[in-house]
């Protein structure tokens, strides 16, 4: 049975909380720590069942980890043994292919299953394998299995077609092994991405950004012990609001910084929100006011990104006239639409032609002759009264939408999946009931 937890809508979320660290930093700088033999010590890393599933990956390598604080965590990679990651953990976790690049630095060499979802066709690699084929890297796959070989590997500049962040990060830790000066182009701008830099940069390497979408990269040989703190989990941060003006609350955020929000933080006076910023907390409150329709783009960073339209499509069933969101990264991320129209919204999916937009696809692998236009536009007409019932999180977008409309619904909402948002979420169920929210599991 699927745990599932009972929300009683209707009370504002008011007080304070910790914005915990990023579970996509953490994961890509736990495996950049392979490169090191010696200890290298992660604050800030968040204890949730990703984080925990990549570490298994690692520990079966031969490294070893130790939480030595909540979330302070030592890793060393001194005794690893195997190059070859065992295919009952590394075909589970969509993190699994960050590891190459610190086992061809140490073995020169590597065996990774590739993840089944990718095997399904759920984000595709593909930009990752022309990283390695750009770098010399030999590959071969046969039945799921890809070996990888680093005999002839050199410095490489790289040009991604569309913006990746993933693809970014494996091309920067393939570059840093490797002798010579690599560069990447239209290259990610994500603050998770310059984390892992910062941290590549701690450890021996030399990655720079010389224009913002241009990043070079000098290898090196010789990696050693740093410490490293885990930025905070901006996705997070940006629920905690919109779950404030969604039930009327009053929130203090503490632990984040302005950067990474500001194309966020730029909507909220677009649509009358209250938000106040100093050092680093932010304070977001909303007592009755009446917001304002939006309409929103989604790309990647720094724009306006995809994980944030699913709440704020929530928030706009509670405002007076239309929201327009068109999301440009993925083309399957209105799943959710479905059951918040089953609450009382009102929400339209549309193709993108159909409104006189551009039909933009970042996914390389989706053939628009074949599947035709996608429905990536949402029309969110409001305001609408949301009642509790029951409701099916599918995955992590669907659940930040369906628990902000549980929140502020009229009764009960069982909601089912709720792991799905707390596998990414540290203490996610703890915080909401520390800020008033009425929850049991």
């Amino acid at each position: 049975m699927k745990p599932s937890v009972d929300i009683q809508g209707g009370n504002p979320l008011k007080g304070s909380i910790k914005i915990s660290g990023s579970h996509i930093a953490a994961s890509k700088i736990i495996y950049a720590s392979l490169f090191v033999s010696e200890d290298v010590v992660l604050e800030n890393v968040p204890n949730v069942d990703t984080v925990k599933s990549d570490l298994s990956l690692i520990k079966a390598l031969g490294a070893s980890y130790e939480w030595i604080g909540k979330n302070s965590l030592l890793i060393n990679a001194a005794n690893l043994t195997s190059f070859e990651v065992p295919f009952e953990i590394g075909s589970q976790l969509r993190t699994t292919m960050l590891v190459v690049g610190p086992l061809l630095h140490k073995f020169g060499k590597a065996c990774v299953p590739l993840p089944l979802n990718i095997k399904a066709g759920f984000r595709p690699i593909n930009r990752w394998f022309d990283v390695w084929d750009a770098f010399g890297v030999k590959i071969r796959e046969k039945d799921g299995i890809v070996t990888f070989d680093s005999s002839e590997v050199r410095a490489a500049d790289i040009k991604f077609k569309g913006i990746t962040n993933s693809g970014t990060d494996n091309a920067i830790l393939t570059a840093s092994f490797i002798n010579g000066e690599s560069t990447i182009s239209n290259a990610s701008q994500s603050p998770e991405t310059d984390n892992l830099i910062d941290f590549v940069n701690s450890i021996g390497a030399k990655v720079e950004r010389v224009e913002p979408d241009v990043i070079k990269v000098t290898g090196t040989s010789t990696f050693s012990s740093a410490k490293h703190r885990i930025i905070f989990d901006k996705n997070e941060a940006v629920l905690f609001m919109l779950l404030a003006l969604i039930t009327n609350g009053n929130l203090i955020l503490k632990g984040t910084e302005r950067g990474p929000l500001l194309s966020f933080l730029s909507s909220l006076p677009k649509i009358g929100a209250t938000f106040e910023f100093a050092n680093d907390e932010i304070r977001i409150w909303r007592i009755g006011e009446e917001l304002q329709p939006i309409n929103i783009t989604s790309a990647p960073s720094p724009a306006y990104l995809t994980d944030w339209i699913s709440p704020m499509c929530a928030l706009m069933t509670q405002v007076e006239g239309t929201s327009v969101f068109h999301d440009t990264v993925y083309v399957d991320n209105f799943g959710y639409v479905t059951q918040l129209n089953s609450m009382g919204a009102n929400i339209e999916l549309k193709r993108p032609s159909e409104v006189g937009l551009e039909c933009v696809i970042s996914n390389d692998a989706y053939n628009l002759k074949v599947e035709g236009e996608p429905f990536t536009v949402a029309h969110v007409t409001g305001k609408t009264k949301l009642k509790g019932r029951s409701l099916h999180i599918e995955g992590y977008n669907s659940g930040l939408a369906l628990v902000s409309a549980a929140l502020c619904a009229e009764g009960k909402s069982t909601v089912i999946g709720i792991e799905k948002v707390e596998q990414y979420t540290e203490d996610f169920i703890e915080k909401l009931l520390s800020l008033g929210a009425s929850i049991e599991r």
